[in-house]
């Protein structure tokens, strides 16, 4: 499964309506989802979880959905055990962190996703230099986003060749033998890390990212009616949501 988010965050669909959206159109629907995440109380909470939940059919991200929820389900079962029979100290209100790490974490955590899977590199570079974002926040930034997947990109390249030598063919290996297969491990990551490190930085110097006023790009970032009728409809239904928690008990 991370492989495929690895390959899908290099790769352009023509077919997905997300990618058509102006990055800039998908900061601030980032940004409005967050603050209500922050501020709603629990009925706006579980109207975006749902609404999270539909954008994850539409973004081919069920699975990824799914199994956070179901992480976020257990890791509340678990503190819950531990603080009502382990340290004798009940919750004050389980309802409220209910709400806390499932809705608040999931949505967070898949409208993240959803903008990095649907938001190229190239095309957020555009949108940050059409908003006057001075070069020096840009630049780090750009190199950072792409850093993190090609990081884990060869994180996963050396556990297969670590099971092909069979250091760590099964994963009970990582208890049997936790000492090598950490050095191993550890050793690689960070000597490639510092490697593509310096490969980035040069890449991002020869395109031009340091030189905002000389370079142009093919697709400059530009908002259509797509991105109207996307603020239009968070808006609409970040108003719903709020009538509803007033209303509402």
């Amino acid at each position: 499964m991370i492989r495929g988010y690895i390959q899908r965050l290099g790769q352009r669909n023509p077919n997905c309506p997300f990618e058509r959206l102006d990055p800039r159109c998908k900061l601030l629907m980032l940004l409005i989802v967050t603050a209500m995440v922050i501020v709603g109380d629990g009925v706006a909470c579980a109207g975006l979880f749902v609404a999270v939940g539909l954008l994850a059919c539409f973004s081919r991200l069920v699975k990824l959905f799914f199994i956070t929820s179901i992480f976020s389900i257990i890791l509340w079962c678990v503190f819950f055990v531990i603080f009502n029979t382990v340290l004798k100290r009940p919750l004050d209100d389980p309802r409220a962190m209910f709400f806390g790490m499932v809705f608040r974490g999931t949505t967070l955590t898949i409208t993240g996703v959803w903008f990095a899977m649907t938001t190229k590199l190239r095309d957020m570079t555009a949108a940050l230099e059409a908003w006057k974002i001075p070069a020096v926040i840009i630049l780090p930034l750009t190199i950072a986003v792409r850093f993190i997947p090609t990081l884990l990109h060869e994180s996963l390249v050396i556990r297969d060749s670590m099971r092909l030598r069979r250091i760590a063919y099964r994963r009970l290996d990582l208890l049997r033998k936790p000492h090598l297969i950490g050095h191993s491990y550890l050793a690689l990551v960070t000597i490639r890390s510092l490697k593509m490190a310096d490969e980035l930085a040069a890449v991002a110097e020869t395109r031009g990212l340091a030189r905002p006023g000389i370079k142009n790009t093919y697709r400059p970032a530009c908002f259509k009616k797509c991105d109207y009728y996307a603020l239009g409809l968070l808006t609409s239904l970040t108003i719903v949501l709020t009538t509803l928690s007033i209303v509402l008990p």
